[in-house]
């Protein structure tokens, strides 16, 4: 097709949609500043289109398109379980805060407030695939079987309610592993999401501390519960841990822990 025509018809179709607009201020020679409003809809539509032709380099299937035009977090989620180095994981994870930060400025402005509860789990799903991988590193490192261990994130991060950037809470669980092992891997992922940028409690409430044998369960929690009343932070603690939810190993390890609690 006649590039002419092209843009004549984009000029059309696309211009009787809004789309072109160009509004920003200009500083005139004379020092004078003053509001100019361009309209440019075919040039806009084709700048936009070979952005998008630039994402799809390669073999392209249908599960590629998906994670492009489908919801964003989805994108992330796939660049996360496709990196597997510090470096390329804690890129994904800056440019994902970034992106998160930018559309929760949406909230301000009520004619852009996106649906606040599909928002929030998607966020919440990319930082828990960001756990789940770093996990899945270091368990290769140490081969160790997510048969025998589990982690578990807590707090907002099990309710699929983490919405900015927070902080993490995780525990391990562990069966048919010696303690030391168990620590090992524990160290192993905090220390990587603390390299690739995603914070730890800041009281600590992570997998280091938070470090139990299966067997163990049921003791821990009985004694926070009788240290109600005498330790504030054991109240903190429980309600963390009634959210336990897995995102590497055995499921049924944060069950345990739910159901502990509960009865």
């Amino acid at each position: 097709m006649d590039p002419l025509k092209i843009i004549s018809l984009l000029n059309e179709v696309v211009g009787s949609h809004g789309f072109g607009r160009i509004d920003h201020i200009e500083n005139r020679v004379v020092g004078l500043k003053s509001r100019e409003v361009y309209e440019a809809p075919a040039a806009l539509t084709l700048i936009e289109a070979h952005k998008d032709l630039e994402k799809l380099v390669g073999v392209v299937t249908v599960r590629d398109i998906a994670y492009i035009y489908g919801p964003y977090h989805l994108y992330y989620v796939r660049r996360i379980r496709s990196s597997n180095s510090i470096e390329e994981l804690s890129k994904v994870y800056r440019d994902f805060v970034e992106r998160v930060r930018r559309d929760a400025s949406k909230f301000i402005d009520p004619q852009e407030i996106p649906d606040p509860i599909t928002f929030t789990r998607m966020t919440t799903t990319v930082y828990r695939t960001l756990i789940e991988r770093v996990a899945s590193i270091a368990a290769k490192k140490l081969n160790i079987s997510p048969d025998k261990a589990a982690y578990l994130v807590l707090g907002s991060g099990g309710r699929y309610e983490q919405f900015l950037v927070t902080d993490r809470d995780t525990m391990l669980i562990y069966a048919e592993l010696s303690e030391s092992r168990a620590r090992e891997f524990a160290e192993m992922v905090e220390d990587m999401l603390d390299k690739i940028g995603f914070p730890g409690c800041e009281k600590g409430y992570t997998a280091k501390k938070l470090l139990y044998s299966l067997e163990e369960i049921d003791s821990e929690i009985g004694k926070l519960i009788r240290s109600i009343g005498q330790n504030e932070e054991s109240i903190i603690l429980l309600s963390l841990l009634f959210d336990a939810d897995t995102v590497w190993g055995k499921e049924d390890f944060a069950k345990t822990v739910r159901e502990t609690i509960a009865k």
